[in-house]
């Protein structure tokens, strides 16, 4: 290895610094003569009360240092990252996934069945709204922005009776002084890639590529490019609301889907799919098509 220093581009955020000592500690135990320093870069998706526009706004910014070779590589939470991202860039490696699950966090330490009729949950996603709805179609979801610490103050300052969050986030924080009740994907699948992390080098980067696939795990690859590859089935532009799950079960890959066509919870659909791993990318195809086909068709149909 001709570098000694890495630099490693990360978003500034509690939670994305976290994230990134992750990596860091993985890649140390592997690497411990080289020395790896983190560089903060600001993203558009960092200004909180903005509205989202478009998918890259957590990566844009640090995808550009990293071609510009400011940084040797980054790490990103991979539901973060764009489908198709930078010709100049390659995922160099995605290691093992922690829990992709989201979880409702509360002050009452109410599951989501307790919580009163009308209850206002807050969320600014619209994958979570459609299925909090389609368990509880009383309740009021109020959309909130932020990072964690943020929608947590938020969820006290406006009186919320809960929020919805990845609770691998919960986990890398370390929050403990609230309720938390983990929402299993028959209640709520994640979003693609929820709970995994992405290491991004430059394709022309061959030391670094080498460095960060030494941290890889497979089953997790295999799974979150399946994720990602429905996605790009269903549609790259599409704004049809979708989450997917997939995950290695005794060798075999099972992947859980939902689409909705409206905002209500009541045009969700979901689909599974299961087969060997060597059939991942058709797998995410045959998903992506059962569910393109039942969301056509209008009708509401239970996993």
């Amino acid at each position: 290895m001709t570098k000694q220093v890495i630099r490693v581009g990360s978003r500034r955020s509690p939670l994305a610094k976290a994230q990134t000592w992750e990596v860091i500690k993985l890649l140390r135990s592997r690497f411990p003569e080289l020395r790896f320093e983190i560089v903060g870069i600001a993203t558009e998706g960092d200004r909180t009360e903005v509205p989202k526009r478009g998918k890259d706004v957590f990566v844009k910014a640090i995808e550009e240092q990293l071609i510009e070779g400011n940084v040797d590589m980054a790490v990103h939470s991979m539901k973060d990252v764009p489908i198709n991202i930078p010709r100049e860039l390659t995922i160099a490696s995605v290691p093992k996934r922690k829990d992709p699950r989201d979880a409702l966090v509360t002050l009452s330490g109410l599951g989501l069945e307790d919580l009163p009729k009308g209850a206002r949950i807050g969320t600014s996603s619209l994958r979570r709204k459609i299925q909090l709805l389609n368990v509880r179609p009383d309740l009021k979801v109020v959309e909130i922005r932020g990072n964690v610490e943020t929608r947590i103050e938020k969820m006290k300052r406006l009186g919320l009776d809960a929020i919805v969050l990845a609770y691998v986030g919960l986990l890398r924080l370390g929050v403990r002084d609230i309720a938390i009740k983990v929402l299993n994907p028959e209640v709520m699948i994640p979003a693609a890639g929820q709970g995994a992390l992405a290491i991004e080098a430059r394709k022309d980067d061959y030391e670094t590529i080498q460095l960060a696939k030494a941290v890889e795990d497979p089953a997790t690859r295999v799974a979150v490019d399946a994720e990602r590859f429905f996605l790009s089935e269903l549609g790259g532009g599409c704004n049809v609301p979708a989450a997917v799950y997939a995950r290695v079960e005794d060798g075999r890959l099972v992947m859980d889907a939902m689409v909705s066509h409206n905002g209500s919870g009541l045009g969700l659909v979901r689909a599974r799919v299961e087969g060997s791993l060597q059939q991942a990318m058709e797998l995410a195809k045959q998903l992506a098509e059962k569910v393109r086909l039942k969301h056509d068709s209008g009708r509401t149909v239970e996993a």
